[in-house]
């Protein structure tokens, strides 16, 4: 029979999910709600969550996550500057998959903060570097 000598520590993958929820929870939770309210915080209030933001548990910061995320996606998705969609056409639209995806892309990279940026819109810059946050820690 062997003889365990020494254990090696090793994170799961339950540990990863929950260090990428605080990060994105550290980096995007924001300060003021009135002067930002593209913040997570403007989102844990509207929903009226309540838990202490400092060390929030996995659950309770996952889904303020998501649901802003999927809020962001719908917003862009709706007001798309490319086809100028109404609500009302938005509601008619059927995307494929790989529309949403390529959609998505658009908006996550990099590119579409620096653009947002350049027109010193900071909200969009905001959304697009959330959306990329949050789905690399989805």
């Amino acid at each position: 029979m062997e003889r365990l000598e020494y254990g090696f520590p090793l994170s799961t993958l339950w540990h990863y999910a929950l260090q990428a929820t605080h990060m994105v929870m550290r980096t995007h939770y924001g300060h003021s709600p009135v002067q930002d309210p593209t913040c997570l915080q403007a989102h844990k209030d509207w929903l009226n969550r309540t838990w202490d933001a400092s060390k929030p548990n996995y659950a309770a910061s996952k889904s303020p996550i998501r649901h802003s995320l999927i809020a962001r996606i719908l917003y862009i998705i709706t007001y798309d500057s490319k086809k100028r969609r109404t609500w009302n056409t938005s509601r008619q639209w059927e995307p494929t998959l790989d529309e949403l995806k390529s959609l998505v892309t658009d908006i996550a990279e990099n590119d579409a903060a620096d653009q947002a940026k350049k027109r010193k819109d900071d909200w969009a810059a905001h959304d697009a570097f959330f959306i990329r946050d949050a789905l690399d820690a989805s």
